[in-house]
Protein backbone atom coordinates (compact mmCIF):
# COMPACT_ATOMS: atom_id res chain seq x y z
CA UNK A 1 0.00 0.00 0.00
CA UNK A 2 1.54 3.55 -1.64
CA UNK A 3 1.47 6.60 0.99
CA UNK A 4 -1.69 8.08 -0.82
CA UNK A 5 -3.52 5.00 0.53
CA UNK A 6 -2.70 5.22 3.26
CA UNK A 7 -4.04 8.72 4.01
CA UNK A 8 -7.06 7.70 2.69
CA UNK A 9 -7.31 5.42 5.71
CA UNK A 10 -6.34 8.13 8.44
CA UNK A 11 -9.64 9.59 10.04
CA UNK A 12 -10.06 12.87 9.77
CA UNK A 13 -9.29 13.85 13.42
CA UNK A 14 -6.08 12.19 12.93
CA UNK A 15 -5.34 14.56 9.84
CA UNK A 16 -6.28 17.72 11.36
CA UNK A 17 -4.09 16.61 14.52
CA UNK A 18 -1.37 15.78 12.23
CA UNK A 19 -0.97 19.06 10.25
CA UNK A 20 -0.93 21.21 13.31
CA UNK A 21 2.15 23.77 13.46
CA UNK A 22 5.02 22.42 16.03
CA UNK A 23 4.18 24.37 19.22
CA UNK A 24 6.41 25.68 22.31
CA UNK A 25 5.97 24.61 25.78
CA UNK A 26 7.28 26.65 28.78
CA UNK A 27 8.93 25.64 31.56
CA UNK A 28 10.13 28.18 34.72
CA UNK A 29 12.99 26.16 36.75
CA UNK A 30 14.04 27.38 40.36
CA UNK A 31 15.61 30.10 39.14
CA UNK A 32 12.83 32.00 37.29
CA UNK A 33 14.69 31.15 34.35
CA UNK A 34 12.20 31.26 31.30
CA UNK A 35 13.23 28.24 29.09
CA UNK A 36 11.26 27.51 25.39
CA UNK A 37 10.99 23.28 23.91
CA UNK A 38 9.62 22.23 20.47
CA UNK A 39 7.83 19.77 20.97
CA UNK A 40 7.62 17.71 17.47
CA UNK A 41 4.93 14.70 16.24
CA UNK A 42 6.92 12.27 18.16
CA UNK A 43 6.90 13.68 21.66
CA UNK A 44 10.56 14.31 21.72
CA UNK A 45 11.41 18.16 23.00
CA UNK A 46 14.14 19.73 21.31
CA UNK A 47 15.68 22.82 23.30
CA UNK A 48 15.44 26.64 21.87
CA UNK A 49 16.85 29.63 22.74
CA UNK A 50 16.06 31.32 26.26
CA UNK A 51 13.75 34.16 25.72
CA UNK A 52 12.33 36.71 29.02
CA UNK A 53 8.12 36.51 29.23
CA UNK A 54 6.87 39.47 27.06
CA UNK A 55 5.37 42.15 29.71
CA UNK A 56 2.09 42.41 30.28
CA UNK A 57 0.73 46.20 29.17
CA UNK A 58 -0.11 48.38 32.33
CA UNK A 59 -3.67 48.12 32.76
CA UNK A 60 -6.09 51.33 33.55
CA UNK A 61 -6.11 51.95 37.95
CA UNK A 62 -9.56 50.32 39.01
CA UNK A 63 -12.46 51.94 40.30
CA UNK A 64 -12.34 50.46 43.63
CA UNK A 65 -8.65 50.41 44.06
CA UNK A 66 -8.81 54.19 43.19
CA UNK A 67 -11.50 54.77 45.75
CA UNK A 68 -9.76 53.31 48.31
CA UNK A 69 -6.36 55.58 47.64
CA UNK A 70 -8.41 58.52 47.93
CA UNK A 71 -9.75 57.36 51.12
CA UNK A 72 -6.34 57.30 52.73
CA UNK A 73 -5.61 60.35 51.41
CA UNK A 74 -8.13 61.83 53.23
CA UNK A 75 -7.93 59.50 56.35
CA UNK A 76 -4.24 61.31 56.26
CA UNK A 77 -5.21 65.05 56.29
CA UNK A 78 -8.07 64.90 58.77
CA UNK A 79 -5.57 63.15 61.34
CA UNK A 80 -3.15 66.08 60.67
CA UNK A 81 -5.87 68.59 60.73
CA UNK A 82 -6.99 67.21 63.90
CA UNK A 83 -3.86 66.64 65.69
CA UNK A 84 -3.01 70.71 64.65
CA UNK A 85 -6.39 71.71 66.44
CA UNK A 86 -6.02 69.31 69.16
CA UNK A 87 -2.65 71.66 69.86
CA UNK A 88 -4.39 74.69 69.36
CA UNK A 89 -7.82 73.83 71.69
CA UNK A 90 -5.50 72.22 74.12
CA UNK A 91 -3.03 75.48 74.41
CA UNK A 92 -6.32 77.75 75.24
CA UNK A 93 -7.80 75.75 77.60
CA UNK A 94 -5.03 75.21 79.54
CA UNK A 95 -4.75 79.64 79.50
CA UNK A 96 -8.67 79.47 80.34
CA UNK A 97 -9.28 76.70 82.73
CA UNK A 98 -8.20 75.29 85.87
CA UNK A 99 -6.49 71.97 86.31
CA UNK A 100 -5.71 72.11 82.82
CA UNK A 101 -1.98 72.29 82.87
CA UNK A 102 0.27 69.55 84.70
CA UNK A 103 2.33 70.27 87.77
CA UNK A 104 5.07 67.39 88.47
CA UNK A 105 6.71 69.26 91.69
CA UNK A 106 6.78 67.02 94.74
CA UNK A 107 4.47 69.20 96.30
CA UNK A 108 2.07 70.75 93.59
CA UNK A 109 4.73 74.08 94.12
CA UNK A 110 3.16 75.22 90.65
CA UNK A 111 -0.80 75.46 91.66
CA UNK A 112 -3.05 76.90 94.36
CA UNK A 113 -3.83 75.19 97.47
CA UNK A 114 -7.48 74.77 98.34
CA UNK A 115 -7.23 77.65 100.56
CA UNK A 116 -5.69 79.93 97.80
CA UNK A 117 -8.48 78.36 95.88
CA UNK A 118 -11.76 79.30 97.91
CA UNK A 119 -10.03 82.96 98.41
CA UNK A 120 -9.76 83.43 95.09
CA UNK A 121 -13.61 82.26 93.89
CA UNK A 122 -14.47 84.49 97.17
CA UNK A 123 -13.09 87.87 95.12
CA UNK A 124 -16.04 89.97 94.05
CA UNK A 125 -14.59 93.22 92.44
CA UNK A 126 -11.72 93.21 89.71
CA UNK A 127 -8.37 92.54 91.13
CA UNK A 128 -5.12 93.34 89.74
CA UNK A 129 -1.10 91.16 90.29
CA UNK A 130 0.73 93.64 88.77
CA UNK A 131 4.79 92.64 88.74
CA UNK A 132 6.75 95.85 88.09
CA UNK A 133 8.60 94.53 85.12
CA UNK A 134 7.76 93.33 82.01
CA UNK A 135 7.32 90.08 81.26
CA UNK A 136 10.18 88.98 78.90
CA UNK A 137 11.99 90.95 81.71
CA UNK A 138 10.57 88.42 83.95
CA UNK A 139 10.63 85.14 82.10
CA UNK A 140 14.19 85.70 81.33
CA UNK A 141 14.84 86.08 86.00
CA UNK A 142 12.43 82.31 85.33
CA UNK A 143 14.79 80.20 82.76
CA UNK A 144 17.42 81.03 85.08
CA UNK A 145 16.10 80.93 88.44
CA UNK A 146 12.94 78.31 89.17
CA UNK A 147 11.75 80.25 92.16
CA UNK A 148 10.64 83.09 89.43
CA UNK A 149 8.80 80.64 86.78
CA UNK A 150 7.05 79.61 90.20
CA UNK A 151 5.96 83.48 91.60
CA UNK A 152 4.95 83.63 87.40
CA UNK A 153 2.58 80.57 87.73
CA UNK A 154 1.28 80.80 91.35
CA UNK A 155 0.14 84.59 89.99
CA UNK A 156 -1.18 83.24 86.94
CA UNK A 157 -3.26 80.01 88.37
CA UNK A 158 -5.69 82.79 90.68
CA UNK A 159 -7.49 84.10 87.32
CA UNK A 160 -7.91 80.73 86.08
CA UNK A 161 -10.66 80.08 89.21
CA UNK A 162 -11.88 84.09 88.80
CA UNK A 163 -12.00 85.82 86.00
CA UNK A 164 -11.43 88.99 87.48
CA UNK A 165 -8.54 88.33 89.14
CA UNK A 166 -5.81 89.39 86.30
CA UNK A 167 -1.54 88.59 86.51
CA UNK A 168 -0.14 91.90 84.33
CA UNK A 169 3.14 92.93 83.73
CA UNK A 170 4.27 96.84 84.06
CA UNK A 171 7.97 97.92 83.67
CA UNK A 172 8.36 101.12 85.97
CA UNK A 173 11.67 101.70 83.82
CA UNK A 174 9.63 102.21 80.31
CA UNK A 175 6.26 103.45 82.16
CA UNK A 176 8.22 105.84 84.66
CA UNK A 177 3.98 107.54 85.24
CA UNK A 178 3.17 104.55 86.76
CA UNK A 179 4.86 105.60 89.77
CA UNK A 180 2.45 108.72 90.27
CA UNK A 181 -0.35 106.49 91.45
CA UNK A 182 1.71 106.09 94.31
CA UNK A 183 2.83 108.78 95.18
CA UNK A 184 3.99 107.79 99.16
CA UNK A 185 5.56 104.73 98.11
CA UNK A 186 9.37 103.85 96.96
CA UNK A 187 9.21 100.97 94.10
CA UNK A 188 11.07 98.80 92.45
CA UNK A 189 11.15 96.40 89.56
CA UNK A 190 11.33 93.90 92.28
CA UNK A 191 7.98 94.60 93.56
CA UNK A 192 4.74 92.71 93.09
CA UNK A 193 1.44 95.19 93.88
CA UNK A 194 -1.90 93.20 94.43
CA UNK A 195 -4.73 95.78 93.97
CA UNK A 196 -8.08 96.31 94.33
CA UNK A 197 -10.04 99.54 94.05
CA UNK A 198 -8.17 102.35 95.97
CA UNK A 199 -6.34 99.31 98.05
CA UNK A 200 -3.31 98.13 97.26
CA UNK A 201 -0.72 95.96 98.79
CA UNK A 202 3.00 96.12 97.67
CA UNK A 203 5.54 92.64 98.06
CA UNK A 204 8.92 92.56 97.82
CA UNK A 205 11.57 89.67 97.67
CA UNK A 206 11.63 89.05 101.24
CA UNK A 207 7.75 88.88 101.09
CA UNK A 208 7.71 86.23 98.42
CA UNK A 209 10.92 84.26 99.15
CA UNK A 210 12.88 82.73 102.40
CA UNK A 211 16.28 84.04 101.60
CA UNK A 212 18.98 82.49 103.09
CA UNK A 213 22.80 84.04 103.69
CA UNK A 214 25.38 81.67 103.04
CA UNK A 215 28.23 83.51 105.18
CA UNK A 216 28.79 86.95 104.48
CA UNK A 217 29.14 85.89 100.75
CA UNK A 218 26.16 86.37 99.35
CA UNK A 219 22.10 85.42 99.57
CA UNK A 220 20.10 82.88 98.17
CA UNK A 221 16.38 81.69 98.07
CA UNK A 222 15.78 78.81 100.08
CA UNK A 223 12.29 78.60 99.57
CA UNK A 224 8.97 80.11 98.22
CA UNK A 225 5.97 82.18 100.17
CA UNK A 226 4.30 83.34 97.38
CA UNK A 227 1.25 81.90 97.64
CA UNK A 228 0.95 82.79 101.30
CA UNK A 229 2.43 86.52 100.43
CA UNK A 230 -0.55 86.75 97.27
CA UNK A 231 -3.25 85.54 99.86
CA UNK A 232 -2.48 87.84 102.57
CA UNK A 233 -2.26 90.57 99.82
CA UNK A 234 -5.29 89.51 98.12
CA UNK A 235 -7.60 89.45 101.66
CA UNK A 236 -5.98 92.39 102.81
CA UNK A 237 -7.19 94.50 99.96
CA UNK A 238 -10.78 92.63 99.67
CA UNK A 239 -11.45 92.21 103.09
CA UNK A 240 -14.54 94.04 104.10
CA UNK A 241 -14.41 94.40 108.14
CA UNK A 242 -13.56 97.55 109.58
CA UNK A 243 -11.35 97.78 112.56
CA UNK A 244 -11.87 100.97 114.36
CA UNK A 245 -8.47 102.74 115.72
CA UNK A 246 -8.02 105.74 117.49
CA UNK A 247 -5.18 108.02 117.38
CA UNK A 248 -3.93 110.74 119.50
CA UNK A 249 -1.05 113.02 118.14
CA UNK A 250 -1.75 115.73 121.02
CA UNK A 251 1.44 117.40 121.46
CA UNK A 252 3.09 115.31 118.88
CA UNK A 253 5.54 116.72 115.78
CA UNK A 254 6.20 114.11 114.66
CA UNK A 255 5.18 112.67 111.04
CA UNK A 256 3.09 109.38 111.35
CA UNK A 257 0.98 109.54 107.55
CA UNK A 258 2.79 106.61 106.60
CA UNK A 259 2.04 104.08 109.10
CA UNK A 260 -1.65 105.55 108.54
CA UNK A 261 -1.59 104.98 105.49
CA UNK A 262 -0.99 101.16 105.98
CA UNK A 263 -3.66 100.93 108.77
CA UNK A 264 -5.93 102.22 106.06
CA UNK A 265 -3.99 99.67 103.20
CA UNK A 266 -5.42 96.57 105.98
CA UNK A 267 -8.61 98.02 106.66
CA UNK A 268 -8.19 99.84 109.91
CA UNK A 269 -10.91 102.62 110.42
CA UNK A 270 -8.61 105.41 111.80
CA UNK A 271 -10.40 108.11 114.29
CA UNK A 272 -8.43 111.22 115.60
CA UNK A 273 -9.25 112.14 118.74
CA UNK A 274 -8.07 115.30 120.79
CA UNK A 275 -8.27 113.48 124.06
CA UNK A 276 -8.13 116.98 125.97
CA UNK A 277 -11.69 117.83 124.60
CA UNK A 278 -12.54 114.30 123.35
CA UNK A 279 -13.68 110.52 124.94
CA UNK A 280 -12.13 107.68 123.49
CA UNK A 281 -14.88 106.29 121.24
CA UNK A 282 -16.13 102.88 123.13
CA UNK A 283 -16.33 100.44 119.87
CA UNK A 284 -12.01 101.73 118.96
CA UNK A 285 -10.35 98.39 119.44
CA UNK A 286 -6.94 99.79 120.32
CA UNK A 287 -5.53 103.64 121.07
CA UNK A 288 -2.52 104.63 119.06
CA UNK A 289 -0.53 107.25 121.25
CA UNK A 290 2.14 108.88 119.22
CA UNK A 291 5.33 110.55 120.37
CA UNK A 292 3.85 113.26 122.99
CA UNK A 293 6.66 116.13 123.75
CA UNK A 294 4.63 116.92 127.14
CA UNK A 295 2.59 115.43 129.46
CA UNK A 296 -1.32 115.03 129.47
CA UNK A 297 -3.81 116.60 131.77
CA UNK A 298 -4.96 114.16 134.86
CA UNK A 299 -8.42 114.48 133.29
CA UNK A 300 -6.49 112.94 129.63
CA UNK A 301 -4.75 110.67 132.09
CA UNK A 302 -8.04 109.35 133.57
CA UNK A 303 -9.58 109.17 129.94
CA UNK A 304 -7.21 106.65 128.98
CA UNK A 305 -7.82 105.05 132.25
CA UNK A 306 -11.47 104.60 131.75
CA UNK A 307 -11.07 103.31 128.14
CA UNK A 308 -8.54 100.40 129.06
CA UNK A 309 -10.86 99.34 131.96
CA UNK A 310 -13.81 99.34 129.80
CA UNK A 311 -16.43 99.32 133.00
CA UNK A 312 -14.52 96.27 133.88
CA UNK A 313 -14.87 94.36 131.06
CA UNK A 314 -11.78 95.34 129.75
CA UNK A 315 -10.71 93.87 126.33
CA UNK A 316 -8.98 96.88 125.37
CA UNK A 317 -5.49 98.01 123.92
CA UNK A 318 -3.40 100.52 124.01
CA UNK A 319 0.05 101.39 121.56
CA UNK A 320 2.09 103.95 123.08
CA UNK A 321 5.49 104.98 120.66
CA UNK A 322 7.20 107.65 123.06
CA UNK A 323 9.48 110.60 121.36
CA UNK A 324 13.08 109.48 120.92
CA UNK A 325 14.00 112.21 123.24
CA UNK A 326 13.01 112.26 126.90
CA UNK A 327 10.28 114.68 127.82
CA UNK A 328 8.83 114.65 131.29
CA UNK A 329 5.39 112.80 131.76
CA UNK A 330 4.43 111.74 135.35
CA UNK A 331 1.15 111.67 133.85
CA UNK A 332 0.78 109.17 131.43
CA UNK A 333 3.72 107.32 133.08
CA UNK A 334 1.43 106.46 135.91
CA UNK A 335 -0.80 104.89 133.39
CA UNK A 336 1.97 102.63 132.48
CA UNK A 337 2.82 101.81 135.52
CA UNK A 338 -0.32 100.22 136.33
CA UNK A 339 0.62 97.83 133.54
CA UNK A 340 3.94 97.41 134.99
CA UNK A 341 5.44 99.17 131.84
CA UNK A 342 8.08 101.96 132.41
CA UNK A 343 9.96 103.75 129.39
CA UNK A 344 13.24 105.40 130.65
CA UNK A 345 15.55 107.81 130.11
CA UNK A 346 18.07 107.94 127.05
CA UNK A 347 19.24 105.72 124.23
CA UNK A 348 19.71 102.18 123.84
CA UNK A 349 22.87 101.94 121.40
CA UNK A 350 24.47 98.38 119.97
CA UNK A 351 28.51 97.21 120.40
CA UNK A 352 27.70 94.15 119.05
CA UNK A 353 28.70 94.84 115.00
CA UNK A 354 26.84 91.93 113.41
CA UNK A 355 23.95 93.60 115.13
CA UNK A 356 24.21 96.98 113.55
CA UNK A 357 22.80 97.83 110.48
CA UNK A 358 22.82 101.36 110.13
CA UNK A 359 25.60 104.28 110.25
CA UNK A 360 26.29 103.82 114.41
CA UNK A 361 25.54 102.29 117.50
CA UNK A 362 21.82 104.09 117.73
CA UNK A 363 20.75 103.30 114.49
CA UNK A 364 19.43 100.25 112.78
CA UNK A 365 19.63 97.78 114.99
CA UNK A 366 18.97 94.19 114.78
CA UNK A 367 16.08 93.50 116.86
CA UNK A 368 15.52 89.82 118.94
CA UNK A 369 11.63 88.88 119.16
CA UNK A 370 10.69 86.54 121.83
CA UNK A 371 8.11 84.14 121.52
CA UNK A 372 4.47 85.17 121.39
CA UNK A 373 1.24 84.89 118.89
CA UNK A 374 2.22 87.44 116.60
CA UNK A 375 5.63 86.17 115.77
CA UNK A 376 4.96 82.73 114.59
CA UNK A 377 5.24 83.48 111.27
CA UNK A 378 8.54 84.34 111.17
CA UNK A 379 11.75 82.37 111.23
CA UNK A 380 15.22 81.87 110.75
CA UNK A 381 14.56 83.06 106.55
CA UNK A 382 12.76 85.93 107.54
CA UNK A 383 14.23 89.52 107.38
CA UNK A 384 15.43 90.73 110.54
CA UNK A 385 13.16 93.34 112.45
CA UNK A 386 15.35 96.81 113.22
CA UNK A 387 15.05 99.47 115.30
CA UNK A 388 16.79 102.90 115.23
CA UNK A 389 17.00 105.37 118.31
CA UNK A 390 15.15 103.38 120.75
CA UNK A 391 14.19 104.41 124.50
CA UNK A 392 14.81 101.57 126.89
CA UNK A 393 11.67 99.65 128.03
CA UNK A 394 11.53 98.02 131.47
CA UNK A 395 9.06 95.54 132.29
CA UNK A 396 7.88 94.90 136.40
CA UNK A 397 9.02 91.41 136.92
CA UNK A 398 6.04 91.41 139.35
CA UNK A 399 2.85 92.33 136.93
CA UNK A 400 1.66 90.25 133.76
CA UNK A 401 4.37 91.87 130.92
CA UNK A 402 6.34 90.45 128.81
CA UNK A 403 9.65 91.89 126.14
CA UNK A 404 8.98 92.16 122.45
CA UNK A 405 12.10 93.67 120.96
CA UNK A 406 15.37 93.52 122.69
CA UNK A 407 18.92 94.00 121.55
CA UNK A 408 22.35 91.67 122.11
CA UNK A 409 24.23 90.88 124.90
CA UNK A 410 26.48 93.73 124.46
CA UNK A 411 23.79 96.56 124.36
CA UNK A 412 23.45 99.51 126.43
CA UNK A 413 21.80 102.62 127.71
CA UNK A 414 23.39 105.69 127.00
CA UNK A 415 21.82 108.44 129.29
CA UNK A 416 20.27 111.76 128.03
CA UNK A 417 22.82 113.76 129.65
CA UNK A 418 25.89 111.62 129.33
CA UNK A 419 28.82 113.13 128.22
CA UNK A 420 32.39 112.89 125.62
CA UNK A 421 33.71 110.58 128.94
CA UNK A 422 30.51 108.13 128.81
CA UNK A 423 31.92 104.53 129.24
CA UNK A 424 29.69 102.61 126.55
CA UNK A 425 31.45 99.15 127.06
CA UNK A 426 31.46 99.64 131.26
CA UNK A 427 27.71 100.11 131.05
CA UNK A 428 26.21 97.54 128.09
CA UNK A 429 24.76 95.60 130.67
CA UNK A 430 22.88 93.37 127.63
CA UNK A 431 19.45 92.02 126.78
CA UNK A 432 17.77 95.74 126.70
CA UNK A 433 14.12 95.95 125.77
CA UNK A 434 12.97 98.20 123.40
CA UNK A 435 9.75 96.86 123.11
CA UNK A 436 7.34 95.05 125.31
CA UNK A 437 3.74 94.79 127.06
CA UNK A 438 1.81 94.58 130.36
CA UNK A 439 -1.60 92.80 130.79
CA UNK A 440 -4.07 93.85 133.82
CA UNK A 441 -7.80 93.47 133.99
CA UNK A 442 -9.85 90.35 136.06
CA UNK A 443 -7.86 86.80 135.70
CA UNK A 444 -9.86 83.85 136.01
CA UNK A 445 -8.69 81.81 138.69
CA UNK A 446 -10.08 78.47 137.15
CA UNK A 447 -10.89 76.84 133.84
CA UNK A 448 -14.76 77.81 133.74
CA UNK A 449 -14.18 81.47 133.28
CA UNK A 450 -12.12 83.37 130.78
CA UNK A 451 -9.77 86.49 131.28
CA UNK A 452 -11.09 89.78 131.22
CA UNK A 453 -7.69 92.02 130.02
CA UNK A 454 -6.50 94.57 128.33
CA UNK A 455 -2.85 95.32 127.15
CA UNK A 456 -1.12 98.01 127.05
CA UNK A 457 1.71 97.88 123.86
CA UNK A 458 5.07 100.04 124.39
CA UNK A 459 7.60 100.45 121.28
CA UNK A 460 10.49 102.65 122.37
CA UNK A 461 11.67 103.65 118.52
CA UNK A 462 9.25 105.95 116.76
CA UNK A 463 11.54 105.35 113.86
CA UNK A 464 10.24 101.64 113.16
CA UNK A 465 6.53 103.89 112.47
CA UNK A 466 8.68 106.00 109.59
CA UNK A 467 8.42 105.06 106.29
CA UNK A 468 12.23 104.90 106.40
CA UNK A 469 12.08 101.99 107.90
CA UNK A 470 8.22 100.96 107.29
CA UNK A 471 9.07 100.67 103.35
CA UNK A 472 12.99 99.17 103.59
CA UNK A 473 13.02 95.13 103.04
CA UNK A 474 12.92 94.73 106.60
CA UNK A 475 10.04 93.12 108.68
CA UNK A 476 9.00 96.20 110.65
CA UNK A 477 6.22 96.64 108.96
CA UNK A 478 4.84 93.19 109.00
CA UNK A 479 5.89 92.59 112.68
CA UNK A 480 3.84 95.50 113.63
CA UNK A 481 0.83 94.64 111.66
CA UNK A 482 0.85 91.06 113.02
CA UNK A 483 0.35 92.77 116.63
CA UNK A 484 -2.13 94.67 115.36
CA UNK A 485 -3.88 91.43 113.98
CA UNK A 486 -3.49 89.77 117.01
CA UNK A 487 -4.64 92.36 119.36
CA UNK A 488 -7.64 93.73 117.51
CA UNK A 489 -9.02 89.91 117.14
CA UNK A 490 -8.47 89.70 113.64
CA UNK A 491 -5.97 86.07 113.29
CA UNK A 492 -8.82 84.89 111.42
CA UNK A 493 -7.76 86.70 108.61
CA UNK A 494 -4.39 85.17 108.92
CA UNK A 495 -3.45 82.99 106.26
CA UNK A 496 -0.49 80.76 106.38
CA UNK A 497 0.77 78.14 103.50
CA UNK A 498 3.25 75.99 103.81
CA UNK A 499 6.78 77.59 102.17
CA UNK A 500 7.83 75.85 98.84
CA UNK A 501 11.23 74.43 98.40
CA UNK A 502 12.12 73.83 94.67
CA UNK A 503 14.11 70.69 94.90
CA UNK A 504 16.93 68.83 92.73
CA UNK A 505 14.23 66.14 92.52
CA UNK A 506 11.14 68.16 91.17
CA UNK A 507 10.48 68.23 87.95
CA UNK A 508 11.12 72.16 85.99
CA UNK A 509 10.25 72.96 83.00
CA UNK A 510 12.27 76.27 81.86
CA UNK A 511 11.15 78.87 79.01
CA UNK A 512 14.09 76.63 76.84
CA UNK A 513 12.62 73.14 77.54
CA UNK A 514 8.87 74.33 77.15
CA UNK A 515 9.67 75.72 73.46
CA UNK A 516 11.37 72.10 72.61
CA UNK A 517 8.53 70.53 73.68
CA UNK A 518 5.91 73.00 71.49
CA UNK A 519 7.93 72.70 68.52
CA UNK A 520 7.37 68.61 69.08
CA UNK A 521 3.95 69.20 69.54
CA UNK A 522 3.51 71.72 66.95
CA UNK A 523 5.71 70.81 64.53
CA UNK A 524 6.92 67.43 64.98
CA UNK A 525 3.79 65.02 65.42
CA UNK A 526 2.26 66.82 62.25
CA UNK A 527 5.44 66.15 60.16
CA UNK A 528 5.67 62.75 61.74
CA UNK A 529 2.31 62.08 60.44
CA UNK A 530 2.48 63.20 57.36
CA UNK A 531 5.22 60.91 56.49
CA UNK A 532 3.40 58.17 58.00
CA UNK A 533 0.60 58.81 55.29
CA UNK A 534 2.98 58.98 52.74
CA UNK A 535 4.61 55.85 53.36
CA UNK A 536 1.63 53.99 53.51
CA UNK A 537 0.14 55.61 50.22
CA UNK A 538 3.62 54.45 48.28
CA UNK A 539 3.63 50.99 49.46
CA UNK A 540 -0.36 50.54 48.85
CA UNK A 541 0.12 52.71 45.28
CA UNK A 542 2.90 49.70 44.32
CA UNK A 543 1.25 47.00 45.31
Amino acid sequence: MNNDENKKELSAEEIIEAEKPETEKIEINSKSEVKAYNTNSDGQNSKKKKTKSPKAPRQKMSKARFNHTIGALVITAVVLVATILLNVVVSLMSDKLPGMSIDLTSKGAFQLSETSIKLAQNVKKDLKITFLDDKQSYRSKASSNTYYAQVMAIAEEYGKYNNKISAEYISIVDNPNFENKYPQETLSADNIIVSCGDKYRILDQYDIFNVKSYYSTYSYIASSKAEEAFDGAILAVTSTESTKLAIVEDNSTEDFTYFKNILEQNNYELVSVKLEQEDIPKDAKMLIVFTPEKDFSKTAAKKIRTYLENNKEYGKNMLYIPSSKTYKTPNLDEVLSDWGITVGDGLAYELESSSVYGRNMYDGILCYMGSNAFTSKFDDNSAPVISSYARPITLDSDAETQSLLQYSSKSGVCPSDADDSYDFTGNAKGNIIIAGYGVNGIFANDKKSSDKISTVFVFGSSTMFEKTILASTYSDQKYILAMLSESCGRVDQEITVEAKELTQYDVQIDNNSASVIGLVCYVGLPIAVICAGLIVFVKRRNK
